[in-house]
């Protein structure tokens, strides 16, 4: 309470704290250390239903030191079969919901070397958002 912000968050980095500003932030992260295991590096792959989204997610992570993954030549074959996909952030939008193209993203993604962590945002009234999480759960159960 005292002390200058700086210097907490200077601490903090340095010795690996994450930092929450929130009651509800620190039980979505208290929640999603305890679930997922700790990505190996840090670049992030993120698939979204808006490309305003994506990009605001990336900006986020690039807050938190996060970086956008490159994606591997093979990740990027899959990408180019949809002509409405540029890259990193991938903007799903145009996909109307196919859960067979979610699916193929995001098995890609998963395999990629030079993806540590996958960030997925859904608005939701997005098209197919029951079939993505369909798709969701598969993978999971898999």
């Amino acid at each position: 309470m005292i002390a200058d912000d700086s210097v907490v968050d200077a601490a903090f980095k340095q010795a690996g704290v994450l930092r929450v500003e929130t009651l509800e932030e620190l039980f979505d992260c208290a929640k999603c250390l305890a679930t997922q295991p700790l990505m190996r590096g840090a670049n992030v792959a993120i698939m979204s239903t808006s490309g305003g989204l994506g990009v605001v997610a990336a900006d986020a992570l690039g807050r938190h030191g996060l970086a956008l993954g490159k994606l591997s030549e093979t990740s990027l074959k899959v990408v180019r079969k949809y002509p409405y996909l540029k890259g990193n952030p991938l903007d799903l939008g145009q996909a109307g919901g196919d859960p067979a193209v979610y699916s193929e993203v995001l098995e890609a993604l998963l395999a990629d070397n030079g993806v540590d962590g996958i960030v997925i945002v859904m608005v939701f009234w997005a098209e197919g958002l029951e079939r993505f999480i369909e798709v969701l759960e598969d993978m999971a159960e898999q």
